[in-house]
């Protein structure tokens, strides 16, 4: 088979179309089971965490191919977990304001992907980490969104929309009864 430069690019690019393809039906279904920040934050982790991994490799390692294969995955998942978890936060007659802000707020990334994208002439790797640090700030910063829509009917007001938002957030909890666990040792 003759094979040039140019089919090599676009394989690798259908390649990893496939992959991306994967997380379509995958993504509802693992929603509905673990829940929308769940699947939010943790995908948003190891999706920077993937990217922060092709640092591991060599110039030209396979390795780097394979980590940003699996990190644009998770990104994925991220992607279609935001949108439903945007939905599901905002009531009825807030609804598309809030979608469409949520659009537009990643078309803003894609408009700067090509300058991330230039900074590859620095270092190979340079743009998935730039992307890595993007990505492992909002997985951090997800820590602290609403709470957990799962099983939760669509807010239809603003009134309710206020009630889940004073409910208690599980993550924060569960991070500060690690410290109060750690204060107390210390003060023993």
């Amino acid at each position: 088979m003759y094979c040039t430069v140019q089919f090599a690019f676009y394989a690798g690019r259908f390649q990893s179309l496939q992959l991306l393809q994967l997380a379509n039906p995958i993504e509802p279904l693992l929603e509905n089971w673990l829940g929308r920040k769940v699947m939010l934050t943790s995908s948003l982790l190891l999706a920077g965490s993937m990217l922060f991994l092709t640092l591991a490799f060599p110039k030209d390692h396979w390795g780097i191919i394979v980590c940003a294969w699996t990190g644009a995955f998770f990104c994925g998942i991220a992607f279609g977990a935001g949108y439903t978890y945007t939905k599901d936060l905002y009531p009825t007659t807030l609804r598309s304001t809030a979608l469409g802000t949520a659009s537009a707020s990643a078309r803003i990334g894609s408009i700067l992907s090509p300058i991330i994208a230039i900074s590859a002439n620095l270092h190979q790797v340079l743009p998935l980490v730039l992307y890595g640090v993007t990505l492992f700030t909002a997985g951090i910063g997800s820590l602290w969104i609403w709470p957990e829509t799962k099983k939760i009917h669509l807010i239809y007001t603003l009134e309710e929309c206020e009630r889940l938002a004073k409910t208690e957030n599980t993550w924060i909890s569960f991070l500060m009864f690690w410290r109060k666990k750690d204060t107390t040792k210390a003060r023993q």
